[in-house]
Order: structure tokens, then sequence, then C-alpha cells
């Protein structure tokens, strides 16, 4: 639809989406990398301008995005970390085990990303970096 509305041809397009990722291992790194994303989500919406706000409240998260806002400007860091939801981590992110994350990259792949671009959040480790990505490496 953005191809077509800028006259262009969307076989001459590379889409491709920057993705948070991180591969966790067991329940409790689960919890850990999903509180980091959060936060990291957290300082995008909220401190960012308003560019990732406006982002997340196109892409389904208004609710979301305003709390976080909200929160950020009364310097709740806490609360607006707490208000990325359940929701925008399954829809926006790729965490957990390293299959179902190869199964959400190729999701988004049949989404229409071309090249998925697997990002880190703020604070990852360089051996979960590492592993994540030997984990989702083409072939893996």
């Amino acid at each position: 639809e953005a191809a077509n509305k800028a006259g262009r041809d969307i076989s001459q397009i590379t889409v491709a989406p920057q993705i948070i990722c991180h591969v966790a291992d067991s329940p409790e790194e689960l919890q850990e990398t999903k509180q980091q994303v959060r936060a990291h989500m957290a300082y995008y919406i909220g401190g960012m301008g308003q560019y990732y706000y406006n982002l997340f409240s196109r892409s389904g998260f208004q609710d979301e995005a305003n709390a976080v806002r909200e929160a950020w400007s009364a310097g709740d860091r806490t609360k607006a970390t707490a208000a990325i939801s359940e929701d925008m981590l399954e829809n926006i992110t790729v965490i957990g085990d390293a299959a179902s994350c190869r199964a959400k990259l190729d999701r988004f792949r049949s989404a229409g990303a071309d090249m998925p671009v697997v990002a880190f959040p703020h604070g990852a480790s360089t051996d979960g970096i590492k592993h994540t990505l030997e984990a989702l490496a083409p072939n893996a």
C-alpha cells in the first residue's frame, strides 16, 4: 500500500524491518529478557520524541503508547515499562526459545518482510547476542 502511494513498485523495494530478538533458554531468562525489552521499548516510545510513539500507535498499540508516554512524562520509568503489554511483545518482538524465535521470524517473512534485521535490546550481553545470532542463523 505504501509503495503504491509513493508511486513505487513493491518488487523494487526490500522490506527490512528491525526486530528486537533474543533467544532465551530458560523461563527465568525469558522473564528477564521480557523486562529488558519492555524497558527498551518504553524508552523509545516515551523518551525519543514522536516517531516511535506514532509508530506504535499506528501499529495498533495506541493505549499502550499513551500509557507509556504519560508515565514517562511523569518520570515514572517503572510504570512506563509496565505499560508494555504481552500483546506488544508477542506481535513486535522475537523472544523465546530458538524454535519459537525461528518460527516468529518465518511469520514476519510470510507477512512481507524480505530481510528481517535482528536487533537487540539495550543492555543485551555479548554472550546473549552471540547465542541469539547462532541460534537464528540460516541452517542453524
